[in-house]
């Protein structure tokens, strides 16, 4: 019973420091690992579970290791933030895959991508004829970001001189049946408001809308629940 609140103790303190490094490296960790980001992940993922189930005798060698691994990404990120230099070696730079319809072969073979592979991708991006293709770059990140031909990129409002107002940020008023007074607040709202605006939409009663928002000219757009 000693070993297993031991176990139990260390894993919470480990998941603790876990959570507090991630959170310090930033968003970009989870979102959006390199290469960098991604070895520093396995590792601290696998000295945090292995100081919770190894019964280290000196659990602050271990721990003092994930934290190291952890202000390592920090370290580089400021790195690379004053130097280009430094950024190119542990970030990479770009690289031109498929441009004006011809494949540059000697990036794929850096890249070790094959013509099979990439054009999985492309069909992941919605292209099903290289044609409609200008250029694909390999990103840093090791996704792959394509430049549609001038003729076969979607329509725009510019393209037809049109100006369409500007859309803004949603403001959430009601979440899984809970109204958000907070958010009613910041907009100069209340809930006497809220609920006129709920009656000129014949909405249901509050518990039964999961979302509720409000645009910057009070539009109200409700989202209902399953009854099921």
């Amino acid at each position: 019973m000693r070993e297993i609140l031991k176990a139990a103790g260390t894993a919470l303190i480990a998941s603790v420091v876990l959570f507090a490094l991630t959170r310090l490296m930033g968003k970009r960790q989870i979102s959006q690992l390199g290469v960098f980001d991604y070895i520093n992940g396995i590792t601290i993922g696998s000295i945090a579970a292995e100081l919770a189930v190894s019964g280290f005798k000196e659990f602050e060698v271990p721990l003092t290791a994930m934290i190291v691994f952890g202000l390592v990404p920090i370290l580089t990120s400021y790195l690379t933030d004053k130097s280009i230099w430094i950024r190119k070696i542990i970030t990479g730079k770009p690289a031109i895959l498929f441009d004006g319809g011809k494949f540059l072969m000697e990036n794929f073979k850096h890249a070790r991508i094959d013509i099979n592979e990439f054009l999985c991708r492309v069909r992941s991006a919605g292209y099903f004829d290289l044609s409609d293709i200008q250029t694909a770059l390999l990103e840093p990140n090791g996704e792959i970001s394509f430049l549609p031909a001038a003729d076969k990129r979607p329509l725009t409002p510019q393209d037809m001189n049109l100006k369409p107002p500007q859309d803004t940020l949603k403001v959430e008023l009601i979440i899984d049946g809970k109204i958000l007074y907070k958010n009613l607040g910041e907009i100069g709202k209340d809930e006497q408001w809220l609920m006129q605006e709920l009656k000129k939409l014949n909405a249901a009663s509050v518990i039964m809308i999961a979302l509720a928002t409000c645009d910057r000219n009070d539009n109200v757009c409700v989202f209902l629940k399953d009854r099921i």
